[in-house]
């Protein structure tokens, strides 16, 4: 048993050597290679949706928190005293 798992260990190793040696050179193939060793999933960086779509969303999100809150009237926040530093006790 102890033999079958030092030679899967042993191609595992050569495995991911030999990716990295064939990405010499090559930064995205050797983050992709690195992506792997450490057993991230592989993904897809590519969005549908451009720069352009997400500030539009976020600033009709914006517009509508505004109009929906529009109606409703401030908070009156009293002046009160606050303690400063040198009234507190070491």
């Amino acid at each position: 048993m102890k033999l079958i798992r030092s030679l899967y260990n042993d191609k595992h190793d050569c495995y991911w050597r030999n990716e990295i040696s064939v990405n010499k050179g090559n930064t995205q193939g050797l983050w992709r290679t690195l992506h792997g060793v450490l057993g991230d999933s592989a993904r897809d960086d590519v969005s549908p949706y451009s720069a352009d779509d997400y500030a539009k969303y976020f600033k009709d999100k914006i517009d509508s928190v505004r109009a929906s809150t529009a109606a409703t009237p401030t908070y009156d926040v009293s002046c009160r005293a606050t303690p400063s530093f040198i009234e507190f006790s070491l």
